[in-house]
């Protein structure tokens, strides 16, 4: 793969890292859920829809440094399950892929 193309996709998988750091951080405060029962039930619908996407946002944070360490490891760009070569185009759309 081209060295530039590479960096690239390294330093969007780093950026990516950072921002789902970021924000499932956020995800980790319970929200005031108030003091009546209409307060409560949107404050529950709120956190339940934060933890669905701070699951999300793990995984993806999984997935983009996997993805770092494949870059550091050589690995880069080849796929987990038949050991081709990912075309450019798809790592450059998804900087995550593994197949």
């Amino acid at each position: 793969m081209d060295q530039k193309i590479l960096q690239k996709i390294k330093k969007k998988l780093e950026t990516e890292v950072q921002k789902l750091s970021k924000n499932i951080k956020k995800f980790k405060e319970v929200p005031n859920m108030g003091s009546s029962s209409e307060d409560n039930a949107e404050g529950m619908e709120a956190f339940s829809e934060n933890v669905d996407l701070s699951k999300k946002y793990k995984t993806m944070l999984k997935e983009s440094k996997m993805a770092l360490k494949r870059i550091e490891e050589n690995e880069y760009g080849i796929c987990a399950k038949c050991k081709k070569v990912i075309s450019s185009e798809r790592l450059q759309a998804y900087s995550a892929a593994i197949f």
